[in-house]
């Protein structure tokens, strides 16, 4: 069940009117569970199965967890949930890539008398949203293991945590110290409350299907045919994944929080105009934020952070960004546009001291500002090439036509002004409704106007429901 989906359409009213019709805080915590797993199902019933099994480990971990004083064996614990969350993932997700490597490197350096790779490799199901609830899972068992929050008594309240239905399949990845206080007391909604659920409804599904859906051909045409086109069209194909993917993700997110309110609850924003960020590191406070905080507070700075030195900061960043590269995907494609973000992070971080002798009054200038803005948009779209294309030796082909130059005819076999106009449309609104000291200049019949504008839009332009990108990882 997709939020761009139809049958999305009578599930949420009906969750909505069943919840708010059970007076008992604990009966509507129960149906919310129940209706969470039901939206679940909905792809692979089975995987409900695998979704309960963890949730269980983890709650008896945490249980335990609280009880226990042994440092030896507390560590276990975290190792054992750490073993339970990250095997199964790496078993269902990256089992045929880590084999396919070995192959790959055994063929390189000789080894051919290897058995053909087993059958059951090619039929293995990756469940939907694992890489998520996987995050929420050992999240909370380590920061329970380090005392930053009790462990949860009601199993009720942490299965709801790790299930609940908004943001369950993509995000954004919720942490307990963040949710699980929510549930110690019954939410109720103001008028303010639906009107902004509402609202950010409406205006995912826009960005989803009026935008995203809209500018996905263009970006299509271009990487399933790379050679066919000449270095301007690369570029404009490389654009338009830039923002197909950013109002793909950030629509989701945003009917994900949207739906959260309408229910009473708060979840932390995912996005935040990440294309005029000004340099990586605040790209990365802008782009997938509950990712990037997720592998700050449980990988970078468990590594050490940037406080024991130049070479151990690289490192580190290396690791973080190479290994979230590959929670995105099971292919060297994902890797190396995480390392690319790596490499861009340590660059700006050798700089840095140089950076800072450069005036203030010139650092702080608009022009520089725009300048560093424009540089880090086409840096990030560069590394967009090995995000989406198929290889690595389709994305240094198509790299190649897009350094160096070649200038032929157009050869889009789609209207371009057509497409460059809705990438326009796009960055517009894009920019116009993420601004948050913008926002609150805006009076309510704007709103009002803005959200009747954009729902006749969507329902104007909708076709069939397209999954979300981040649904594949």
């Amino acid at each position: 069940m997709w939020f761009n989906s139809f049958s999305f359409l009578w599930f949420l009213p009906t969750v909505l009117i069943g919840y708010y019709a059970i007076p008992n805080w604990r009966g509507r915590k129960i149906a919310l569970l129940i209706a969470s797993y039901f939206f679940y199902a909905c792809w692979n019933p089975p995987f409900v199965l695998l979704l309960a099994a963890s949730s269980l480990i983890d709650y008896t971990i945490g249980r335990t967890l609280g009880t226990m004083e042994s440092p030896g064996r507390r560590k276990l614990l975290v190792a054992a949930s750490c073993l339970a969350n990250f095997g199964v993932l790496a078993a269902l997700k990256y089992a045929g890539f880590l084999l396919g490597t070995f192959y790959s490197v055994s063929h390189v350096i000789g080894i051919a008398s290897l058995p053909p790779m087993p059958a059951w490799i090619g039929r293995l199901v990756l469940p939907v949203g694992i890489s998520f609830y996987t995050f929420h899972g050992v999240s909370y068992v380590l920061d329970v293991y380090r005392g930053r929050i009790a462990p949860k008594k009601s199993l009720v309240d942490f299965m709801l945590f790790i299930a609940f239905f908004p943001q369950l399949v993509a995000g954004p990845i919720l942490r307990a110290a963040q949710f699980v206080p929510q549930l110690e007391t019954k939410r109720e909604n103001e008028p303010i409350d639906w009107m902004r659920g509402g609202y950010l409804i409406i205006l995912g599904l826009f960005q989803k299907v009026a935008l995203a859906d809209n500018i996905a051909p263009l970006a299509n045409l271009v990487f399933n045919d790379p050679g066919s086109f000449n270095t301007i069209e690369l570029w404009v194909g490389v654009y338009a994944f830039a923002f197909q993917i950013y109002f793909d993700f950030a629509g989701y997110s945003n009917i994900a929080i949207g739906t959260a309110r309408l229910l009473g609850f708060s979840i932390p924003e995912n996005f935040r105009m990440p294309y005029i960020a000004a340099g990586f590191r605040d790209f990365w406070r802008r782009w997938h934020i509950s990712l990037s905080t997720w592998l700050r507070d449980y990988l970078y700075i468990p590594l050490g952070g940037s406080r024991r030195g130049t070479l151990i900061t690289i490192r580190n960043l290396g690791i973080v960004m190479g290994l979230g590269g590959l929670w995105h995907g099971a292919n060297w494609t994902f890797v190396i546009w995480g390392l690319l973000h790596g490499v861009y992070l340590a660059i700006e971080h050798l700089l840095q001291p140089l950076l800072e002798r450069i005036p203030n009054a010139i650092r702080q200038s608009r022009i520089a500002g725009a300048a560093v803005s424009i540089l880090t948009f086409q840096l990030v779209c560069i590394a967009w090439v090995f995000f989406r294309a198929r290889s690595l030796g389709a994305a240094g082909a198509m790299l190649e036509q897009m350094l160096l130059p070649n200038m032929l005819t157009m050869n889009f076999h789609s209207p371009i002004v057509l497409y460059l106009a809705v990438g326009a449309v796009a960055i517009l609104i894009g920019l116009l409704v993420s601004g948050r000291d913008w926002t609150r200049r805006v009076p309510a019949w704007a709103w009002g106007a803005s959200a009747a504008v954009m729902l006749f839009l969507t329902i104007f332009t909708w076709g069939d429901a397209n999954e979300f990108i981040y649904f594949r990882f």
